[in-house]
């Protein structure tokens, strides 16, 4: 991906996507790129997602009551003709969705699509740090980095206390599994 500050010329190598920064419109397919964009109060780029009953941020539930952000279907039964009818600027999938027909043909008709691996962090800090990684696909690196800053403050500052503690009790962390 080359990421291209709008109006700026740029001559595209052999095989590599430009995104125009900073993205003005955007699908998003899952809650926490919404939460990411939420966090750099950018939610007002998104035009689309993917299943709308998953949604938990209340403004962004709001604008698809509204009809502002549409539903474009789960990833594998995607509404082409609605993605393309909303000309996003970008698509966000999460990385672990294969390359399938509908994500081709979505970017044969000009639209990027980008396949995030923040799932795939070994630690807090790593898929935290993806933040900076919005900041400069929407044009806000600076809320990004202070975002970020703020959370590996906090972070240490936590970690330095749990090692001070004389009685460690032991946390397992996890989703409930049938019950």
């Amino acid at each position: 991906y080359a990421l291209v500050p709008r109006g700026k010329e740029y001559k595209k190598k052999k095989g590599e996507t430009i995104l125009r920064t900073p993205v003005q419109r955007v699908v998003t397919f899952s809650s926490p790129q919404i939460g990411m964009l939420s966090l750099l109060q950018k939610t007002k780029v998104i035009v689309a997602h993917g299943q709308t009953e998953y949604i938990y941020n209340p403004q962004v539930r709001d604008r698809v009551k509204s009809g502002e952000i549409k539903e474009v279907g789960g990833i594998k039964n995607v509404n082409v003709e609605t993605m393309v009818e909303l000309q996003p600027e970008l698509v966000m999938v999460s990385g672990f969705e294969s390359k399938d027909n509908t994500l081709t043909l979505l970017e044969k008709s000009g639209i990027p699509v980008l396949y995030l691996l923040d799932w795939q962090e070994q630690t807090s800090m790593g898929r935290v740090e993806w933040i900076k990684v919005f900041g400069e696909i929407f044009g806000c690196q600076e809320k990004a980095k202070s975002y970020f800053d703020q959370s590996k403050s906090e972070y240490k500052r936590i970690a330095e206390t749990g090692r001070q503690l004389k009685d460690k009790p032991s946390i397992m962390v996890g989703l409930p599994y049938k019950g």
